[in-house]
């Protein structure tokens, strides 16, 4: 029968959360206790989260082959290992996980499981349908307003626009200047919008990502800009600008300039 070498210590990673309560620094040596028996570690570094554990939770990391040898020769030590990390190819997951839970060989945490709870949790719905309904009622409310910007201006401009149709503009020069006036509004409105987003999703972003128990998430919240929808806004910021020409272009079509130049403010 072989014996197990003596292990004089084993070595460890402590989260800096259980490090800073037991009051230990790296390279120090302290004793885990298991069950009955006490065991010699020795800290050779911190570990930020044990994968599979409570991220906000305390814990140690040690080598199984070396806790074992240290633990041998002693009594009423409990199990070392009560869990598995197994890597199944994700089509088989669920069938997996039905298995061992119809069995009762065992509770199973899934990377997929976990990762629906936290997607479509109630909170985190709710707090998405919130941010895009804001989304909606402010896309809503900038085509709005530039429409109404836009009708004003045509009625505010009328004799200008009869003026200049007077000394020899043709209507598709004028229609030319219009949408370069309406193009700029439309990049200048893009750019700041496009740029303050940006900016407070770097600066909120973070601040509103939670987990479903209000803590703070693990791994940190990365903040992602999905471009394909601030392309879609441009888009629609561009369709708009179309609509508003097209309207101009018309309205200057159906206006007699002699009329408007005649009556003057009066209209």
């Amino acid at each position: 029968m072989a014996v197990p070498w003596p292990v004089s210590s084993v070595r460890a990673l402590l989260t800096p959360a259980l490090l800073q309560t037991v009051g230990g620094t790296v390279g120090e040596d302290l004793a885990l206790r298991l069950g009955d028996a006490i065991v010699p570690i020795t800290v050779v570094g911190t570990i930020d989260h044990i994968p599979g554990a409570d991220p906000y939770g305390q814990g140690v990391v040690v080598d199984l082959t070396e806790l074992s040898q240290a633990t041998a020769r002693q009594v009423n030590t409990p199990a070392l290992v009560d869990a598995w990390w197994l890597s199944p190819p994700v089509s088989s997951v669920q069938a997996f996980t039905q298995k061992v839970t119809d069995k009762k060989l065992g509770t199973v945490t899934s990377h997929e499981a976990v990762l629906r709870e936290r997607t479509t949790g109630a909170l985190r719905v709710g707090t998405q349908g919130a941010l895009w309904l804001v989304t909606l009622a402010a896309a809503l409310l900038a085509a709005a307003g530039f429409a109404i910007h836009a009708a004003v201006t045509i009625r505010a401009r009328e004799t200008e626009f009869a003026q200049l149709r007077a000394v020899g503009l043709s209507r598709r020069s004028l229609t030319s200047v219009v949408a370069i006036e309406t193009l700029l509004l439309s990049l200048l409105g893009c750019v700041f919008g496009i740029g303050l987003g940006v900016l407070l999703s770097w600066l909120i972003g973070p601040l509103v990502g939670f987990t479903v128990d209000g803590r703070a998430p693990f791994p940190a919240v990365v903040v992602a800009i999905p471009w394909q929808t601030v392309g879609l806004l441009a888009a629609e910021a561009v369709a708009l600008l179309a609509v508003v020409v097209t309207v101009v272009a018309r309205t200057m079509r159906s206006a007699d300039p002699a009329s408007v130049l005649r009556f003057g403010d009066e209209r």
